[in-house]
């Protein structure tokens, strides 16, 4: 049987029909996961929790499925089995070759998130870079085989349109934010205030934290509670405003923070990228993480729902927009 597994893989990986996985070690040297194990472990010290994404990406072969999350929706491709190693790439460096399922024209055909089951939407929702999808074997299966038979899957041109206009909105938004071409206010608050208000529209209670809590490196930006007649849920948050990549200082700073609650869950929220080891670091600490895609796609689930001033300051404004065939 065929593997199928979700790797998240960058716009310009796609372009090139590849997915791409981190760690600075060649995996196409290595004909044993065992033999690939201890080498990371002997480079890096550890692999942490990481050791069943490094074995999934490795083992993949001719024929097996990706599907590659893609905001919104997602991209369905089969392994072709070439594998290259770009030194330098953390989030990316090991790729293997694919073939992505592709319109007439060659355009990427994406499957609305939407037209998926509750199910595998919510299991697309998880932080992790690899995860494997082997239990929705038969739901994906199917869309694969719709797409190969039809060469298309989104219903109509207008939805399409819809979903490319939502994409490019996303990758600017997020730009604008990295690059400070907002009305945010400076210095990381406006980033931390705009979490703030995330979190209460999902049901928080959620406060910005004095500064220089502590004379060592400890430090949380946000505390958010959400209590209801069962159960309380506490998060620990720390914000970094950051292009490029944010490095493994925030997680430490979560890492030295001591909480009188210890069943409060801690995330790291960025506005930029986070390399495998950083996320590894996490991870074997308990800590969640969310890079800048995924802070956006927050955003944007919520983004009718933000106040007027805060769309303002992001430079949203709602006008129509004609499609045309």
């Amino acid at each position: 049987m065929n593997k199928i597994l979700m790797v998240r893989s960058t716009d310009q990986m796609i372009e090139k029909n590849l997915i791409g996985y981190g760690w600075q070690i060649d995996f196409s040297h290595f004909n044993q996961i065992s033999e690939l194990l201890d080498a990371i472990k002997t480079k890096h010290g550890t692999y942490g929790n990481s050791r069943k994404r490094i074995a999934n990406f490795f083992n993949l072969k001719k024929g097996d499925i990706v599907v590659v999350p893609t905001g919104s929706s997602i991209a369905l491709a089969e392994v072709e089995g070439e594998r290259f190693f770009q030194a330098g790439s953390k989030k990316s460096s090991n790729q293997i070759s694919v073939q992505y399922c592709r319109n007439q024209s060659g355009g990427l055909i994406r499957i609305p998130r939407k037209l998926l089951t509750n199910a595998l939407e919510s299991r697309l929702k998880t932080r992790t870079s690899i995860a494997n999808l082997q239990e929705f074997s038969a739901e994906l299966l199917s869309v694969f085989q719709n797409i190969k038979k039809n060469n298309k899957y989104i219903p109509s041109h207008i939805d399409e349109r819809k979903l490319e206009t939502q994409e490019n909105f996303k990758t600017d938004l997020l730009s604008a934010i990295k690059g400070k071409k907002t009305w945010l206010e400076s210095g990381g608050i406006g980033v931390e205030n705009l979490v703030v208000e995330l979190l209460r529209l999902d049901g928080y209670t959620a406060t910005i934290q004095p500064k220089n809590q502590s004379s060592d490196v400890a430090d949380i930006d946000i505390v958010a509670i959400k209590a209801t007649r069962f159960y309380q849920s506490e998060l620990l948050i720390q914000v970094k405003h950051h292009s490029g990549y944010s490095g493994e200082h925030g997680i430490r700073q979560l890492i030295a923070y001591d909480s009188d609650n210890q069943n409060a869950n801690k995330w790291f929220i960025t506005t930029a990228e986070i390399s495998d080891s950083t996320k590894g670091l996490a991870e074997d600490h308990n800590i969640f993480t969310m890079d800048g895609e995924a802070f956006v796609d927050w955003l944007v689930d919520s983004i009718d729902s933000l106040t007027e001033a805060t769309r303002r300051k992001l430079g949203i404004i709602q006008a129509p927009v004609l499609v045309l065939i």
